[in-house]
């Protein structure tokens, strides 16, 4: 059997399986391979379940190629690959990849289409491997979508192997729990022409194409310390309402974020958040990435609740334009008017004048305005801010 009559027939096999089970999309969840049991604590009953449907251990010597079901696409880095050159990417420098299982290879494994938890699923789906495309221009994938690829890929630093070919993007069915993946159902139901460019779930939604071209880093302040920074912050006229306790807390919630720097940026776009990432360069740095967050705290454009989201609507920013919007938000005084208003608001801006004081406003800005991670009362960063309010507090109100 040749090379290409391999292929038709994995294909047949692979799409037919999908099919004839659960409408085009997966496998039967009644009739898994073999069970967790047998994969974590019976390895020999895993061989013994492969060899009975007909495995072979040089099945990879019949074929090059082989068909495959997409269980996470995403996008990559193209810096991040061990051989640049050999991939072509969009103008974003990401190519696109996914993980996907081989129905030919893996049917001795735990089914993920099957698996009902969440935190199993996400563990099992981890262990396949991943493939990367060679060409940018590509129909989007889903879970479910049945691509044809190669394990041939001689630097195996990165991935398995590469995605050849898209064989058919849209499954007539998507796997119920990954309606939870955002944009994946509206990709769904609103499938595209394809135009070209990256389309990968994640950086794709219909009738969207997000700009990805690199934006110039703005022009940017430094302060030298917290008492300069406090100082900074009562000569703009914006906080001339708020305690020197509420500004300390002020001030080390903007150190902790930004260590004080007008136009650091933070959070970089990852799969699930909205697509308003900025490519740019972070201060200090020589490489482009895109980020979510900017300013002196880290005022946020990728959520609908964020401040620089919110900032860029009360300032009537487009937030496509991307250029605008970066050398804007980054400007300290934009800032300290939108975080004053912002801050008072929540009534952050009135706290005593005591060191306990201090201590409970970086606290609470970062528990109600930053809302990062940890930063609930009793959480490690609320305790780091709280506490390092209350040192400078110490020193600033015995003067």
């Amino acid at each position: 059997m040749t090379d290409e009559e391999e292929l038709k027939k994995q294909i047949k096999s692979a799409w037919g399986y999908m099919e004839d089970t659960l409408g085009g999309f997966g496998f039967d969840p009644d009739s898994p391979a073999c069970t967790e049991f047998d994969v974590s604590l019976s390895s020999p009953s895993v061989i013994g379940n492969a060899l009975k449907k007909g495995l072979k251990p040089n099945i990879l010597s019949k074929s090059r190629r082989f068909p495959a079901i997409v269980l996470l696409p995403f996008q990559a880095s193209h810096k991040g690959l061990p051989s640049a050159s050999t991939v072509t990417t969009g103008a974003s420098g990401k190519v696109q990849a996914c993980i996907a299982m081989v129905p030919t290879l893996h049917s001795a494994c735990i089914n993920p289409f099957s698996v009902t938890d969440t935190i199993l699923r996400a563990s099992i789906i981890s262990n396949f491997p991943v493939f990367f495309a060679e060409p940018d221009i590509m129909e989007p994938l889903v879970p479910g979508s049945l691509i044809e690829v190669s394990f041939d890929y001689k630097h195996n630093w990165w991935s398995s192997g590469m995605i050849k070919e898209v064989i058919n993007a849209r499954p007539l069915e998507l796997p119920e729990w990954s309606s939870g993946i955002p944009g994946v159902t509206e990709l769904f139901n609103n499938w595209p022409a394809v135009s070209g460019g990256i389309t990968m779930l994640g950086r794709y939604l219909p009738g969207v194409f997000p700009n990805l071209a690199s934006v110039p880093m703005a022009s940017g302040e430094r302060s030298a310390s917290l008492s300069a920074f406090i100082e900074k912050m009562k000569a703009s006229g914006h906080f001339d309402d708020f305690t020197d306790a509420s500004l300390i807390g002020a001030a080390v919630n903007a150190q902790q974020e930004s260590g004080l720097i007008s136009n650091n940026t933070g959070d970089a776009w990852y799969p699930g958040r909205q697509l308003r990432g900025i490519v740019t360069t972070k201060p200090g740095k020589s490489s482009d990435n895109e980020w979510c967050a900017f300013g002196y705290w880290q005022l946020s454009v990728c959520s609908d609740d964020g401040a620089g989201y919110i900032y860029a609507q009360q300032n009537g920013i487009d937030i496509n334009d991307k250029t605008t919007l970066l050398t804007e938000i980054t400007k300290p005084d934009n800032q300290f008017r939108h975080v004053a208003a912002a801050t008072r608001a929540l009534g952050l801006h009135k706290y005593p004048d005591t060191v306990q004081g201090a201590a409970e406003a970086a606290g609470q800005w970062a528990h109600r305005f930053e809302v990062c991670k940890d930063c609930k009362p009793t959480e490690r960063e609320y305790n780091e801010r709280y506490g390092e309010a209350g040192s400078m507090a110490k020193s600033f109100f015995s003067k």
